[in-house]
């Protein structure tokens, strides 16, 4: 999927120069209309999604964010959503418990009205050493989320259906699935997903 940035380039570098050799380059409509019909045009093209094409910054925005993950965090803003993060020594239940190194932490997301919709816990492997940041959460909570059938979820994920962990950990999922949808938008969850898989 093509960042912020990306489209941003691609319409300074080929069609803003026939624009404003066409209308000058103070008309500020003919521009926003440019600048919405191309990316109109790689919204039907696949090139971004729904979710991406309804926030799109406009033409003279001061930010484009050029990652996935700035992306994310620019759509969090854009619909009001925020993660706090406390580091923590360690992750109810015994997640993570045989990673030697590991980091682990405690979360919620927020909604725009700073009332907590979901709340669970993250761990980073030893490896990471970067703090995790709203983004990278929201996204790991957003790829987590499920609504399919126990058995269904197993075979996806080369989970044993008859394992009392497996058991545990989808019915977390399908809880940050009843909270996350609700927060983001039914008609825009999958997208949000789409986006949290290229990070």
């Amino acid at each position: 999927m093509k960042t912020y940035r990306e489209l941003q380039d691609h319409f300074y570098e080929h069609i803003r120069p026939a624009v404003v050799e066409r209308y000058g380059q103070d008309d500020h409509i003919a521009l926003n209309e440019a600048w919405n019909d191309y990316t109109d045009a790689e919204c039907k093209d696949g090139q971004i999604n729904g979710l991406v094409y309804h926030h799109c910054p406009s033409v003279g925005s001061d930010e484009w964010p050029g990652d996935t993950e700035e992306m994310i965090d620019f759509l969090m803003r854009e619909n009001g959503i925020s993660v706090e993060i406390t580091e923590v020594s360690e992750r109810p239940a015994g997640f993570f418990d045989d990673v030697p190194g590991a980091r682990h932490f405690s979360f919620a997301v927020l909604d725009r009205d700073d009332k907590t919709v979901y709340s669970g816990h993250y761990s980073q492997g030893p490896g990471i050493h970067h703090e995790p940041t709203a983004a990278s959460v929201f996204a790991s909570v957003l790829m987590d989320c499920t609504d399919e059938p126990f058995e269904d979820w197993c075979d996806e994920l080369g989970f044993d259906n008859d394992s009392i962990k497996a058991h545990r950990i989808w019915e977390a999922c399908r809880k940050s699935h009843q909270r996350i949808q609700p927060l983001v938008g039914a008609s825009d969850f999958e997208d949000w997903k789409e986006l949290a898989h290229e990070l």
